[in-house]
């Protein structure tokens, strides 16, 4: 550099900006948007720029560092404990606080796990004992009686008498428990009969409305 010493470079630049003190100004006025944007740039790409040497060197020196750390923590063991006990007396209400917080967050994350599983679980525990109830209703020949629809999807237990209603209160709405009943014997099969969901309708329909003008045929794909 021209000038090494600090004294005489800090006069020099006082002496020069004296001078060109209008240029200075000038290109400030002109350049005003663009020295704002790099002063608002350049903080975030230097930080960037440290984080980034940061990460590279936790990954070169991971174990020494840990080790470093480990050592530190036993070594000063005492002082950290007295520290933290003094810090959580201090702000008691604020530790309390992030403590409930956390809890909630377990607990919610838990219950989310919990919810899920028990989901999964009854939603196979519902096609399982449904497949059973419908092979025991058709003696295992799957299909629909009106059309010989194979398609398991569309298959349902249809109540000959229109009982159906009485079924859902009896056994509380729930699929599982009625399903569970035809299996174990509980409630009679001799009512009841495999129908396709479009055939189910039409049953309704006739046996509703007293309307039998209707046909339904089902074909294969090929």
């Amino acid at each position: 550099m021209p000038l090494k010493d600090l004294q005489k470079r800090k006069e020099y630049t006082k002496q020069y900006r004296e001078k060109n003190k209008e240029y200075f100004k000038n290109y400030f006025e002109t350049n005003k948007e663009l020295l704002k944007e790099k002063r608002m740039k350049k903080p975030q790409e230097y930080n960037e720029k440290i984080k980034k040497r940061k990460r590279e060197y936790y990954q070169k020196n991971k174990d020494e560092i840990n080790k470093k750390k480990r050592e530190r923590r036993i070594k000063n063991k005492d002082k950290i404990n007295e520290y933290n006990r003094l810090y959580y007396q201090q702000n008691i209400e604020k530790m309390r606080e992030k403590s409930r917080n956390n809890s909630k967050k377990r607990r919610l994350s838990k219950r989310d796990q919990l919810n899920e599983y028990h989901r999964n679980f009854t939603k196979r525990l519902r096609c399982k004992l449904r497949l059973e109830a419908l092979n025991k209703i058709s003696n295992n020949d799957l299909k629909c009686i009106n059309c010989s629809c194979i398609d398991y999807e569309l298959l349902e237990i249809n109540h000959k008498n229109g009982s159906g209603k009485e079924d859902r209160k009896k056994y509380n709405s729930t699929d599982i428990t009625f399903y569970k009943a035809i299996i174990d014997g509980k409630r009679s099969i001799d009512d009841l009969e495999i129908l396709c969901k479009i055939c189910n309708i039409l049953h309704f329909i006739s046996f509703k409305y007293n309307i039998n003008k209707h046909k339904i045929i089902y074909i294969e794909s090929s």
